[in-house]
């Protein structure tokens, strides 16, 4: 039972230093604002997102007018072959 009661006094003072931890943690780092700054960043991270997706798009059609005006020109065109490869061929 001695052994019980030593391992339970010792997780009740590791409980009190966490507990010390948390509050100090928490003057300094509002949960309130660290939730604002989350959903902050959530929005920045789906704009970022949206804005790679225009871009990868607006590549994507570059790529294929490219590649159309090369074909045109009977150039072989790997498949691949990078898109400023590609416009490396046609500026020769």
């Amino acid at each position: 039972m001695l052994p019980i009661l030593r391992n339970y006094d010792k997780l009740v003072e590791e409980n009190k230093a966490m507990k010390a931890i948390i509050a100090n943690i928490s003057k300094v780092c509002k949960p309130e604002d660290t939730v604002l700054q989350f959903k902050k960043l959530d929005g920045q991270i789906k704009d970022l997102t949206n804005r790679l997706n225009v871009c990868k798009k607006k590549l994507g059609e570059i790529d294929n007018l490219v590649r159309d005006k090369l074909e045109r020109e009977h150039f072989f065109v790997s498949n691949r072959s990078t898109t400023l490869a590609n416009v490396r061929l046609l500026t020769k």
